[in-house]
């Protein structure tokens, strides 16, 4: 029975301890919040032709091995797409997406790497909300992304609008 009662306690304590180590960003400017690791890297807001839409945000995992990036535009998501993210092209290996069903959207994803740098992965993950479009992007090296591929996961299943 003691030692039942110490797994609980030892359970108990790493899910509150996990519930501690993730942060939510009130992220107004882009109409989204969400949660991302604590010590993570955020960097505020960015608007127009800084980043060639309405707005965006950039935020660095504490090891800067991951980038983030969500950008939103009110124009059609196909030509938002088609943008550059600060003079780096996505580039499609293939037409095939996925479709990532979460609580509060429905996301499209799509992996490639930049046409400017193939060394890095990227994940691009496209969604409407209201009358905005918005794409979400993370990218660094595959190992990293593999590595990492949870809290991506947990951090998109966390978007919500606001």
């Amino acid at each position: 029975m003691k030692y039942l009662f110490v797994l609980l306690f030892f359970v108990l304590l790493m899910s509150a301890t996990s519930a501690q180590n993730w942060k939510e960003l009130n992220q107004a400017p882009i109409g989204l919040k969400y949660n991302i690791p604590q010590g993570w890297f955020v960097s505020g807001y960015i608007y127009g032709k800084s980043c060639n839409c309405n707005s965006a945000t950039i935020n660095l995992s504490k090891d800067q091995t991951i980038n983030m990036a969500i950008f939103t535009d009110t124009i059609d998501l196909d030509s938002l797409k088609r943008q550059k993210v600060w003079d780096y092209s996505f580039a499609p290996f293939t037409l095939d997406t996925e479709e990532l069903q979460t609580d509060y959207f429905t996301f499209e994803r799509a992996m490639s790497t930049w046409v400017e740098d193939k060394k890095a992965t990227v994940l691009r993950f496209s969604m409407s909300y209201k009358e905005s479009q918005y794409l979400i992007y993370f990218w660094g090296d595959l190992k990293d992304i593999t590595k990492n591929a949870k809290v991506i996961e947990l951090i998109l299943k966390s978007i919500q609008g606001i």
